[in-house]
């Protein structure tokens, strides 16, 4: 992974799953800690990543948006 990466902030944005598990995963193995903004499901399993930066939990996907709009769009390098 390219070092220059690691100075972007990582946000994957979905509902609490297997899935982004999986991906938070493979984003700290290579040095990489995303945030997770995760939409309300019956587990809270990412949440308990050791790789994750910042777990944000949500009730619909429209406040999550809300939140990654207000967190993310005035920062000077883009959040992938």
């Amino acid at each position: 992974m390219n070092c220059e990466l690691r100075d972007y902030d990582f946000v994957i944005f979905a509902l609490d799953h297997y899935n982004p598990l999986g991906v938070v995963r493979s984003l700290g193995e290579s040095g990489i800690a995303a945030t997770v903004i995760a939409e309300k499901s019956k587990t809270d399993i990412s949440s308990y990543s050791k790789y994750i930066k910042e777990y944000i939990r949500v009730e619909t996907a429209e406040e999550g948006y809300k939140y990654l709009m207000n967190k993310y769009s005035e920062e000077k390098k883009k959040s992938f």
